[in-house]
Parts: C-alpha cells; sequence; structure tokens
C-alpha cells in the first residue's frame, strides 16, 4: 500500500470514529435532558447576581414548561399516584439545571435539598433583598441622576431601561384586576418617560416638545424610537 492509500485510511478511520463520539455524545445529552433543558445558563449565579440570574432561569423554565416546579404550580403528587414517578425525574432534572447553574463555591450550600422548590426557596431567602427599602431607595436615586450628557440615546436609554427592570423585580404589580393592572402600567409607562425626557440634552428640546404633546401619549419603546430618530435625523 502506498504512503497517500495509507494517509487516506488514516483519514476515513479518524473521520469515523469522530462521527462515532459525536452521535453518543449526542445521544447522551438527549437521555440525560430530554425536556430541553440541556443548555448552560450564560449567567451563573455568584451570590451578588440573584435578580439577573432568577429572572433568566425563570425565562428558561418558562420557556420549556418548567417553571411550574420551583413556584409551586406543579403539585408534588403522592407517591401511590401514577404520575409521582415522572414528577419526580423532572423534578430531578430542574433541580441538575438551578444546581449546575450556580458557582462552584455556592453548590455545596443547596445540594442536600430534595426538590427544586426547596432549591429555589432557600437561595431566594438567601439572596433576594428585594425587601431591603435602602436598596429600593438607591436604584431610585441611580434613575434620577441617569443623564444623557452628551452620549448617545442608545446608551442613555439601555442605562434606564437596566435600572427600571431591577425596580421592577424588587416592587412587582400589587394589583390583581386586569383593569387595574392595564391602569397601573399605563402610569408607570408615563412616569418613565417623563423621566426619559427630562434626561435628555438640552439640544433635543424640539423632539422632548413634540414627544410631551403625542396622543395618545407615547410608551417608553415609542418615545425611544422618536427621539433616536430625530438624533439619527
Amino acid at each position: 500500500m502506498s504512503d497517500k492509500e495509507e494517509k487516506s485510511e488514516a483519514v476515513l478511520i479518524l473521520e469515523s470514529l469522530s462521527a462515532t463520539l459525536s452521535q453518543l455524545f449526542q445521544h447522551k445529552t438527549s437521555d440525560s435532558h430530554p425536556d430541553g433543558l440541556s443548555s448552560a445558563m450564560v449567567i451563573k449565579l455568584d451570590g451578588k447576581n440573584f435578580n439577573l440570574w432568577s429572572q433568566m432561569l425563570k425565562m428558561k423554565l418558562s420557556g420549556k414548561g418548567k417553571l411550574g416546579y420551583i413556584d409551586g404550580s406543579t403539585l408534588k403528587p403522592l407517591q401511590t399516584d401514577s404520575g409521582y414517578h415522572k414528577w419526580q425525574m423532572e423534578d430531578s432534572r430542574v433541580k441538575d439545571y438551578m444546581i449546575e447553574s450556580m458557582d462552584p463555591s455556592l453548590v455545596g450550600n443547596f445540594l442536600p435539598f430534595s426538590t427544586a422548590k426547596e432549591v429555589w426557596d432557600s437561595v431566594k431567602t438567601t439572596f433576594f433583598d428585594g425587601d431591603d427599602l435602602t436598596q429600593y431607595f438607591e436604584l431610585k436615586r441611580r434613575v434620577n441622576r441617569v443623564k444623557q450628557a452628551g452620549g448617545s440615546v442608545e446608551v442613555y436609554y439601555t442605562q434606564l431601561q437596566g435600572l427600571w427592570k431591577e425596580l421592577d423585580v424588587r416592587r412587582p404589580n400589587p394589583m390583581t384586576s386586569p383593569v387595574d393592572i392595564e391602569k397601573h402600567n399605563s402610569l408607570v409607562q408615563e412616569d418613565r418617560v417623563l423621566t426619559f425626557l427630562d434626561g435628555l440634552d438640552d439640544r433635543l428640546d424640539s423632539i422632548r416638545a413634540i414627544v410631551l404633546q403625542q396622543k395618545p401619549f407615547p410608551t417608553i419603546e415609542q418615545a425611544f424610537a422618536l427621539v433616536r430618530r430625530e438624533e439619527n435625523r
């Protein structure tokens, strides 16, 4: 056999081995996470980023129909129930996913809990400081101090949006009636538009006046779009 033929054969063997290993890996991943919780969280809980981590976790679990395992809406059946085994397996997967999304230094604190909800409740009790009025006050102060200050509208708007999201986590809408919820959200939107306009540079006075005269009054997203178009123009 020539050197060229030996080389070609070696390449084929390596390609075959690579394909086999890839199939085995995919099969293992599918078996381990048949519910789709295979992709790792981009953000890992480190003890200082609970708000961001919890939002991403809830979004991931909600997208896979598993949020009920941490908020309590997916009730644990009796051990004699025919659906208990399935619930136990899915709950374990959610718990594993949560543990894997933590910094290694925190894992030992939450691994002993037997259910995903117990892990969630413990993490929330440990790190969530949403009831801390001082933290809320500091966020409000930061919102009031953020200004465009000669920078781009996009950066200014993004800073405000980040702070507002943190405020929403700490002070969720207390309303229960759909009508009251809509009114509350409308007032919040109006207040945020006014805050956004107030922090704009003076050179944008004309578009500020135009936004204030809009009927119906715009949402914060609509107000940002109007200001951004004017600045670009």
